[in-house]
């Protein structure tokens, strides 16, 4: 806001030399004073005069320019009481000049009402002569205001905000503050401070704060809006990152947390720590993105070998203020790399076969054990299937599945080396089946004749059959035409019987699949019935 151009109005009084001299011990006759009808008087004080007090009277606001010259050797005071004051000894004054010397000003604005101008005389020895001037200029413009939350962050928490106003008034100086929020009533005006604290609303979301700032005449400014946003929900922090495992295999790991909101980066700098099993500080580089919400640490230095460190988030706030719920310390060791290789890729086997299963190691010393786990499909449960000696950098575990899994190799932590896990291995299991005659050459049967089927099967499941198919003369094309029970019988052997009839007919031991084994089936036992 630019000022218009003032020019000093000099107040042009009748003079009155007559003012009494009074004690500043007299509070009788110190207040209301002489009234002053001029725009200079020359007085005189000091010794047996202490004080002498002049009165003004305006009808409109202001700016006051108050000056006393005084004989060389005076020691003066200049003070200046406002309408509320009856005595110049018990009241405070509005504004004082108290320096070492005869010279004295002060600036002061002075809205419309009476005022009292006390010159005090600090000398004993004698009365000093002295001239008093006073200047009235008019302000004609409100105060400049420009509000803002002292942290510099719109978001804001609790029940209430610190603002700076940053009020300005060149002429008649700021004197009085009032505000309110979005469509409320005003508050009441109160001292002009630089720091002003007021009671934000209660519920949470956006907010305009509007705030209005008063000069010295009296005048004020327009109504300044700062936006804020009232957050009291505490933000929440969890930490990420395969170093929760409780180890990590990297001499500087990054330690990373994420949260719920826009945090403040300073707090963070402090919350987030990281120290030794015995509580010794570990230096390092804490940052926060805002673009992730995320705040790492890494270490300056290499760790450890060995060394268990702990971690913790303590203290951490978003923009608002609000404190992040802390997920709980939490610890890890570093380890030195280990890794497990497992050779060969999927594989299906028939039921009974023998595998081999073996991989490579890195970092495991020869005669450390690993272990190989079998897993069923569909489940998360591991449980052993057997183990080795690690031999040169490799290993290998002899198996017969029964069922159809996933098998891997683990490694267990020792000493300061990390724990490692091979890929998986899926192995893949089918039935051992075989029909007795199914040689490949036809059969001739009669119609009506009953017809014994027998065959073997391992292991032996509930949904086995003798899968009937009708084919052609040359039997290069069948097609299912329903089964026969396959039951079993005291010898172990599967059986059914089947009573012949026109046609080419074939015949399979066939079991279906489930999610232990693979369907299986035999090759065609094939019949010509006539």
């Amino acid at each position: 806001m630019h000022r218009p151009l003032i020019f000093g109005l000099t107040l042009i009084l009748l003079l009155s030399f007559g003012a009494p001299a009074v004690r500043a011990e007299d509070a009788a006759s110190d207040i209301p004073g002489t009234l002053l009808v001029g725009p200079s008087i020359n007085s005189a004080v000091g010794g047996a005069v202490v004080d002498r007090v002049w009165r003004i009277e305006l009808r409109e606001g202001r700016v006051g320019m108050v000056r006393i010259q005084g004989e060389p050797g005076a020691e003066l005071g200049l003070y200046i009481f406002d309408r509320s004051a009856s005595s110049i000894v018990h009241d405070a004054p509005l504004k004082s000049a108290a320096l070492p010397g005869p010279s004295q000003s002060l600036v002061v604005g002075l809205p419309a009402g009476t005022y009292y101008i006390n010159v005090n005389g600090r000398n004993l020895d004698r009365t000093y002569a002295f001239t008093l001037s006073l200047s009235l200029f008019p302000d004609l413009t409100g105060p400049e205001l420009r509000p803002r939350t002292s942290s510099g962050s719109k978001r804001v928490s609790g029940t209430s905000a610190t603002i700076n106003p940053q009020a300005f008034d060149g002429l008649s100086g700021v004197t009085a503050l009032r505000y309110r929020f979005d469509d409320g009533p005003w508050s009441e005006w109160v001292e002009y401070s630089a720091q002003l604290r007021v009671a934000l609303p209660a519920v949470e979301g956006p907010h305009s704060l509007f705030m209005e700032a008063r000069n010295g005449v009296g005048l004020s400014s327009d109504p300044a809006p700062l936006l804020l946003y009232v957050d009291r929900t505490d933000p929440t922090a969890t930490a990420i990152g395969g170093i929760l495992s409780g180890f990590t295999t990297s001499a500087r790991p990054t330690i990373t947390y994420r949260f719920s909101e826009s945090m403040s980066r300073a707090s963070i700098q402090r919350a987030l720590t990281v120290t030794t099993f015995f509580g010794k500080g570990v230096p390092g580089l804490v940052t926060y993105n805002e673009a992730t919400l995320s705040a790492t640490f890494t270490p300056d230095e290499s760790l450890e070998l060995g060394g268990t460190y702990a971690v913790d988030l303590v203290g951490a706030t978003d923009i608002a203020g609000n404190s992040a719920l802390s997920p709980g310390g939490w610890s890890f060791t570093y380890l030195s790399r280990t890794k497990l290789g497992i050779a060969a890729s999927a594989r299906t086997i028939a039921y009974g076969d023998v595998v081999k299963v073996s991989g490579t190691t890195s970092g495991i010393p020869s005669n450390d054990r690993v272990a190989l786990e079998w897993s069923p499909n569909g489940s998360a449960t591991w449980s052993q299937a057997g183990s080795a000696f690690v031999r040169k950098g490799t290993w290998s575990v002899v198996v017969s599945p029964s069922a159809n899994g996933r098998y891997r190799v683990v490694y267990q932590s020792a000493g300061t080396r990390a724990p490692a896990t091979s890929a998986e291995l899926p192995i893949t299991v089918r039935p051992a089946l075989s029909l007795s005659g199914a040689a490949g050459y036809v059969r001739s049967r009669s119609a009506g004749v009953t017809v014994s089927l027998r065959g073997l099967a391992d292991p032996i499941g509930a949904q086995i059959v003798f899968a009937r198919y009708r084919c052609n003369a040359s039997f290069t094309s069948c097609v299912r035409d329903g089964g026969v029970t396959a039951t079993l019988d005291e010898s172990g052997r599967m059986v059914g019987t089947w009573v012949a009839t026109k046609g080419y007919w074939g015949f399979r031991l066939k079991s279906a699949g489930s999610a232990t084994q693979l369907g299986a089936s035999t090759g065609l036992l094939k019949f010509s019935v006539k």
